[in-house]
């Protein structure tokens, strides 16, 4: 133990560490010698007189009692660096310190604090010295200009600042963990990993090796590389070099593109000078470029002769389509069009952000970024076109490479211009030979000026060939005739080498003389002197002929001028100088020609002073315009005033300015008066003289407007329409009829002032306007003073004639005082006031008023309604029964229309068959009830045979009736529903047939031949002549419902209706009654001898189930009216 404690001593005394022990207290115990020796103590002893406080600083002796010894007390051990006081400098000498509790090995018990230290002087001046070359290597590093890399396992560690810009980044933090293998080619094992970025055994790559590096943005770039195991941070590593050679390479890539540049320029060259088609020159220019600039397309653009567009002549890489079809704009906008204004070389290298253009169809159809383009120069300072190449990636075109495609185009443009002189020059050669004149080339420097070239117009002209003239001088086409004036001064003109212009008399070969028309010019060269002459003529054998034929031509012009009707003149436009008129002048102005020759101013002096400011105005277009034509009126010595149309337009002169006036003057005269007379007869009536319709209207309107303006103003419009004047027509004639009007005309214009007018609207309707009335009675007095007028009788032709007429008046404000402003309203106004006294029993005057513009209204209402009802089918046929009035037996049916109005129900016949007349809407209607009725009584023949002998009575209007086509409507209906031969009635009124007798009677018996048997219906209410009645083939008289009504009540009437009775039965014919609905009134009617009857006493009219339902009571003997018939007069006279 004594041992070990002795070697424990020796070892502490003779360490080089600071060694201590300190109570638990705090006292010193003991410092070995390096402790004492680092504090400057001399002795153990004045050491251990030291308080512990003073081996510390302030701060480090509180560090002492707030962290060590809480820290031994715990853990028992505490380590730190910190700093020990030497006694006698007072430095602060640093040390590594360790303190630690030694404890009894029995009890544990702590029994002393140690404290070992070391001088750690010498190792911080080390560490400093380490650092600083540590900093001075990296700032060695960090400004390389070559780029160094450390990477470990494939990852960077460190990238200085040359590498970060090499491989892309903006700074090398942004580097630092990124695989290396992302900017190295997998195979790159020499650099310090294989494929997956792991490091091999180190090894040292000797010298520089080429490499292509990716850097971050995509883009490639040569550089050399070295690289060696190393370490860092204290791991395996391996330490890259990186030297950028892209500029060596790009240097080396010029020199190697501009040598094939050059070598492309130099074949280009020579197969320009083989003289190549263009078009195989322009394919292989635009494939060489392409090839030689590395870039996908390449276009040649030729511009066409608008300069707004190019045609794409010749290109590579284009879509198919578009080489030798395809236009492109030249706008200036587009990158061709820019090229093409600047003149310049045109490069971009980014099309997607390049200002200069706009829309280009290179970026969106073609995806083109990058590309230059240069103008292919052509003749006379115009471009031929442009050469362009293009790439789809960014590329930044060279100098060289501009200058290269400038070159392309400066030999594309030799050879389109040496092409074009080619073509010229073949043109050239072409437009000689293909000349029809004569051209001719002789050699002044050989003896007697030889021909050395004729074409083959002049063949053709003088008949010699080339051959026969070849050597020869031209005076062999004189023939005979040398002493022509033409041929001495081709001579002179020879002699003096000038041009001159002859025309000679020559011979052909075949002997045939013509006229030569000849041009001669000298040809100099360069040093003036004479080489050639050149001839140049023209066959004018046709224009000599041409002229003869003119001045005969112009000698038959005089002549026919001369005898012209019209004033052919002519004046100088700037003088208005008469230069020529012919004989004409004299017949219509009635002057000499001398008079205009010598006095210019004439022919204004003698227009109608009217007229003159028009004609002058005219003249003055005429200079404006260039040609006129003016009617005007002129006045002749003896005051006869002429009308005449001017016509004449202006003659210019080869630099277009006014040189003659030239024209005609045509005397319409005649013509004038016959327009004066058409525009009086446009306005007025042919036949009476009076004023027509138009003008009628044009004096209302004027009566309206004023009538606007006066609010006191009044007039009248009196609408006349004689009564039965187609009467007049009919039977007398037209002739007649015309007359008649002529004199009715001029005896109401007698009635009239002379500020209203009379007009006639046609047929034997008249109008009157009567102007400035004082009250509304004045038009009335008119109307009866024309009422008394007409009842005076008429002598026309012969013939005395009454007639009468009804008249409507319409005054310019009503009752109400409501006024009228469209002339219209005020004709429609007067027109339904005459129809309301034609109703009202004709030859009598009504004055309008608003309820006849009513009845009008509900009139086309009715109209309307009536075209949509035939159209809709809203119509149904009714059968009254017809019954013999002796027996009661049942014999027929009459057919009667009903209307059910779709809105309005059952409508009265009373009211539409009027309007159904009055439109000819009867017609259609009609026809449709013939057909029905007809079907009707099938129907019932079909089904009840006692039916057989039924008739079906069907009224036939007087429009039906005077159809052209009657009979053939007639046929349709019996060919197509065949009733019953003889079933058939057809009821026609007395007026109808007594409106054209002769051709009733033919109709008529026309259609008894087919067993259709006529009633006259209504008889005794029109107009009819008794001697006539027997010439129609009728079969039943039936007398008018107003005489029946009356029978009981007027011994009058029961007269006429036996007269009715006996004249039937005296025509052979049988009657039957209307209207019958007393029983006296049947009993007289039976009294009288009448066979036939109908009203509503016997039925109503009936639908067509209740007649059919009749018909079959009176199959069993049931009908309704049976007791009337019954000999029981009790019961009759109770009934």
């Amino acid at each position: 133990m004594l041992e070990e404690q002795q070697k424990f001593i020796a070892l502490v005394e003779h360490s080089s560490d600071f060694i201590a022990m300190s109570s638990a207290d705090g006292q010193v115990l003991y410092i070995n010698p390096a402790g004492r020796e680092m504090l400057g103590l001399d002795s153990l002893a004045e050491a251990l007189s030291k308080d512990i406080s003073e081996y510390f600083t302030t701060e480090e002796f509180q560090y002492f009692i707030e962290v060590i010894l809480p820290t031994l007390s715990t853990v028992g051990r505490h380590e730190s660096e910190g700093h020990l006081k030497h006694f006698k400098t007072g430095a602060l000498i640093p040390v590594q310190r360790s303190c630690f509790t030694i404890r009894s090995s029995t009890t544990g018990a702590p029994i002393c604090m140690a404290t070992i230290q070391r001088d750690i002087r010498s190792f911080r001046a080390t560490e400093r010295a380490l650092r600083e070359s540590e900093e001075r290597y990296r700032s060695l590093v960090e400004l390389s200009p070559d780029g160094i890399a450390v990477h470990c396992n494939g990852r960077l560690t460190y990238v200085n600042g040359a590498a970060a810009h090499l491989l892309g980044a903006k700074a090398s933090e942004d580097l630092l963990g990124q695989p290396i293998i992302h900017f190295l080619s997998p195979q790159s094992h020499h650099l310090g990993c294989d494929a997956s970025g792991v490091m091999p055994e180190f090894i040292a790559i000797e010298g520089f090796v080429q490499e292509t590096i990716t850097r971050l943005d995509g883009t490639s770039l040569a550089v050399e590389m070295s690289g060696i195991a190393t370490t860092h941070q204290g791991r395996p590593a391996f330490q890259l070099m990186i030297r950028d050679v892209s500029h060596r390479q790009q240097a080396e890539n010029s020199l190697r593109a501009h040598a094939r540049q050059q070598a492309t320029v130099a074949k280009l060259g020579q197969r320009a000078l083989e003289g190549i088609d263009l078009a195989v020159l322009f394919d292989e220019a635009a494939a060489w470029v392409a090839e030689t600039l590395e870039v996908p397309y390449s276009t040649i653009l030729e511009l066409m002769p608008n300069s707004h567009a190019f045609l794409v002549t010749a290109g590579v890489g284009w879509q198919s389509g578009i080489v030798g079809c395809a236009m492109i704009g030249a706008q200036p906008s587009s990158q061709a069009g820019h090229t093409l204004r600047s003149a310049t070389p045109v490069v971009f290298e980014d099309l997607r952000v390049d200002a200069r253009f706009s829309s280009s169809q290179l970026l969106h159809n073609h995806r083109v970024i990058s590309g230059m383009s240069v103008v292919i120069p052509g003749a006379g300072g115009q471009p031929f076109g442009v050469l362009g190449v293009y790439a789809r990636h960014l590329r930044q075109f060279s100098e060289d490479d501009v200058h290269f495609l400038q070159a392309i185009a400066n030999v594309l443009a030799t050879a389109i211009d040496r092409k074009q002189a080619d073509s010229r020059l073949h043109l050239m050669e072409r437009v000689i030979a293909a000349s029809s004149n004569g051209i001719v080339v002789t050699d002044p420097t050989q003896p007697d000026n030889p021909v050395i070239y004729v074409n083959p117009a002049f063949e053709g002209i003088t008949g010699y060939s080339g051959e026969d003239v070849l050597g020869k001088n031209c005076r062999f086409l004189q023939g005979p005739d040398r002493d022509q004036a033409g041929v001495e001064e081709l001579r002179r003109a020879i002699r003096e080498q000038r041009e001159c212009h002859v025309v000679l008399h020559n011979t052909r070969k075949d002997g045939v003389d013509f006229w030569n028309e000849l041009f001669v010019a000298p040809v100099f060269d360069r040093q003036g002197y004479l080489t050639h002459f050149v001839g140049i003529q023209n066959d004018i054998t046709e224009r000599k002929r041409a002229e003869e034929a003119l001045r005969q031509s112009e000698e038959r012009l005089e002549s026919i001028l001369n005898s012209l009707e019209d004033i052919v003149w002519s004046v100088d436009a700037q003088t208005r100088q008469v230069l020529y008129l012919n004989p004409a002048a004299e017949r219509i102005y009635g002057r000499p020609i001398a008079e205009f020759l010598q006095h210019p101013d004439l022919w204004l002096q003698i227009i109608h002073s009217d007229d003159r400011d028009r004609v002058l105005e005219a003249a003055a277009l005429l200079r404006q315009v260039g040609s006129n034509d003016v009617e005007y009126r002129v006045v002749r010595p003896d005051g006869e005033i002429r009308w005449l149309r001017d016509r004449g337009h202006v003659v210019y002169d080869a630099d277009g300015e006014p040189l003659r006036v030239d024209g005609i003057s045509s005397d319409i005269t005649t013509r004038k008066r016959m327009e004066e007379q058409l525009r009086h007869d446009a306005l007025h009536d042919a036949l009476t003289g009076l004023p027509n319709r138009a003008l009628f209207m044009d004096r209302l309107r004027q009566s309206a407007a004023k009538d606007t303006r006066y609010p006191d103003h009044l007039f009248a419009v009196l609408f006349l329409d004689l009564d039965r004047f187609k009467m007049v027509n009919d039977s007398m004639g037209h002739l007649v009829g015309d007359q008649l009007l002529v004199a009715i005309a001029r005896r109401l214009q007698k009635r009239l002032r002379p500020s209203d007018t009379l007009a006639r609207l046609g047929g034997d309707e008249f109008t009157i306007l009567l102007e400035d009335l004082k009250s509304p009675a004045e038009a009335q007095h008119v109307a009866g003073r024309i009422h008394r007028a007409l009842r005076v009788p008429f002598n026309v032709c012969g013939h005395e004639i009454y007639i009468n007429a009804s008249i409507g008046i319409a005054l310019s404000r009503d009752e109400a005082g409501e006024r009228y402003h469209q002339p219209e309203h005020f004709l429609r106004n007067a027109d339904a006031a005459m129809y309301h006294a034609k109703g009202l029993g004709k030859n009598r005057y009504e004055v309008f008023s608003p309820v006849m513009h009513t009845q009008a209204v509900r009139f086309m209402r009715i109209e309307m309604d009536l075209r949509r009802a035939l159209e809709r089918r809203e119509f149904v046929v009714h059968y009254q029964p017809i019954v013999e009035l002796q027996t009661g037996a049942l014999t027929g049916f009459e057919a009667l229309v009903r209307w059910h109005h779709a809105e309005h129900g059952w409508i009265s016949p009373a009211e539409f068959i009027p309007v159904a007349e009055e439109t000819g809407l009867i017609i259609p209607l009609g026809q449709w009830i013939l057909e029905e009725a007809c079907h009707q009584l099938k129907i019932w023949q079909s089904a009840f045979p006692k039916a057989h002998n039924l008739a079906m009575n069907v009224n036939l209007s007087v429009k039906q009736f005077s159809q052209p086509d009657l009979i053939a409507q007639i046929d349709r209906v019996l060919h197509s529903i065949q009733p019953a031969p003889g079933s058939l009635k057809l009821e026609i009124t007395e007026s109808a047939i007594m409106d054209n007798a002769e051709a009733a009677v033919l109709i008529l018996q026309t259609l008894q031949a087919r067993e259709v048997r006529f009633c006259i219906d209504d008889f005794g209410t029109g107009y009819s002549s008794l001697s006539q009645l027997h010439r129609f083939p009728a079969h039943t008289l039936k007398i008018d419902r107003s005489f029946v009504n009356r029978m009981d009540v007027r011994d009058e009437d029961a007269e006429i209706v036996r007269t009715i009775v006996t004249l039937a039965h005296n025509l052979r014919m049988d009657s039957v009654a209307e209207g019958i609905e007393t029983p006296t009134q049947l009993h007289q009617l039976r009294s009288l001898g009448c066979e036939l009857g109908q009203g509503y006493l016997l039925s109503r009219p009936l639908s067509a189930a209740d007649a059919e339902a009749l018909i079959g009571a009176w199959g069993q003997g049931n009908l309704p009216w049976q007791p009337f018939f019954s000999h029981d007069t009790s019961m009759v006279q109770s009934l």
